[in-house]
């Protein structure tokens, strides 16, 4: 039996808000990137509605199913800050890739769940 407090359960909905927003970025990512004719191009990411400024974003870029959140292709780690955050990565070969983007709240490094 599973027992949760508010706050665990405040942790848990946000947690759960990032995953669709993950989703959601993934899907759209996606479908620029069908459309990417040259060599190398610059990928622009824009975060919104980021909750807290508290701990760092962690944005993968990954170009496999199989190594999606195990093994990325390209990453950054940034400051959190309240609002809206735009990361851009430069000379990023055509191609169809998956983004996946962590809030660390306690900057651990890892993806905590309950």
């Amino acid at each position: 039996m599973l027992f949760l407090d508010r706050a665990n359960l405040l942790q848990f909905g946000r947690k759960k808000e990032i995953m669709k927003k993950n989703i959601l970025l993934l899907i759209t990512v996606l479908g620029f990137t069908q459309g990417l004719y040259a060599q190398n191009q610059s990928l622009t990411v824009s975060i919104k509605n980021i909750s807290s400024d508290k701990g760092t974003l962690r944005v993968g870029i990954f170009n496999s199913q199989n190594d999606f959140m195990k093994k990325q292709l390209y990453g950054q780690i940034i400051k959190s800050k309240s609002g809206n955050v735009t990361v851009v990565f430069e000379n990023i070969p055509a191609g169809a890739y998956a983004i996946s983007i962590i809030h660390d709240e306690n900057e651990n490094g890892e993806l905590d769940s309950n």
